[in-house]
């Protein structure tokens, strides 16, 4: 790595190169995933959407899915507000929680399903509606889902959705459902592929309303659903930047613990219960690595 300072008024310069080395993960669980990437790859300045996604990055990790059956993958993300958040606005929360859905979204379009498929939704449970769908992804429409995303503003919701709010947490867990039942073409069929549910979401606060109950014998016919709930990771404060009534008895000792974000309280993963769903709780991208070796390793034993 070169460094180079220069004044050009009064022409004065400074130089330096150093080399620097980048340790591998410790225990990496998806060793393979990197193979074929460039070891460097440089970001631009970009605004939301795109710094999310970051489009013009066009390398793809290695993640095979290997299954005994054939499978059909679905990923379905909740794209809409998460509720109301202690300190933050709608729109910031919201920015937020996409800032680490989207990428991870970016990751679980990149799977390879041998002999399956995968398919990708986007939910506004808050409007009841989904804002983008794409059947059979090789590579995600960037394009058409950018401008969903624009489209679907946090701080703006019609008077007819909020009047009737109730009906969110029904509509949310009748979109699951539907992901996890085989087609009534091919119901019972041997030829019929598993159907593999992935939610992604952040957590997010619904009206309670009356309970929901799914048939006992519903959700032992279903297919396997993961869900992969993506919290705000631990605010960290730069060394040197601590308030005075922080520091340490040495003035600039010590960094201080990681304040948690504020989020909302989470509804959807009671809903989700009675389906029986493998919860992986991510708080960091080393975390999301580890849950999506997990989960691709319980798809290969279907």
């Amino acid at each position: 790595m070169s460094v180079v300072i220069f004044d050009a008024k009064t022409r004065e310069h400074w130089a330096e190169q150093k080399t620097l080395h980048v340790n591998p993960l410790r225990n990496d669980p998806l060793p393979g995933a990197w193979k074929d990437l460039p070891a460097v790859e440089l970001l631009r300045a970009m605004d939301p959407p795109d710094s999310w996604y970051i489009p013009y990055v066009s390398s793809r990790l290695q993640v095979p899915v290997a299954t005994r059956r054939p499978v059909r993958v679905e990923v379905l993300m909740n794209a809409s507000p998460s509720g109301p958040s202690r300190g933050l606005n709608t729109g910031t929360a919201n920015n937020r929680n996409l800032a680490n859905l989207v990428p991870a979204l970016k990751v679980f379009s990149q799977l390879e399903v041998a002999g399956g498929s995968l398919h990708v939704t986007l939910l506004d449970i808050s409007n009841r509606r989904v804002i983008f769908e794409q059947d059979g992804v090789r590579q995600l429409d960037w394009t058409r889902m950018s401008e969903a995303l624009t489209q679907a503003d946090p701080n703006k919701i019609d008077v007819r959705s909020l009047e009737h709010r109730e009906q969110n947490a029904p509509y949310f867990l009748k979109q699951v459902r539907e992901r996890l039942a085989p087609s009534s073409a091919a119901a019972g069929a041997a030829a019929e592929p598993v159907r593999v549910l992935i939610v992604l979401a952040a957590p997010m606060t619904l009206d309670s309303g009356e309970k929901i109950r799914v048939p006992e014998s519903e959700a032992k016919q279903q297919g396997p659903l993961y869900f992969v709930r993506y919290h705000l990771p631990p605010e960290r404060t730069p060394l040197g930047f601590e308030p005075l009534s922080r520091m340490g008895r040495r003035g600039y000792g010590g960094m201080q613990q990681p304040a948690p974000q504020p989020e909302a309280f989470d509804s959807l993963q009671p809903l989700l219960k009675p389906l029986q769903p493998r919860v992986y709780d991510v708080f960091s991208p080393d975390q999301f690595r580890k849950a999506l070796s997990s989960l691709l390793d319980e798809i290969a034993r279907l």
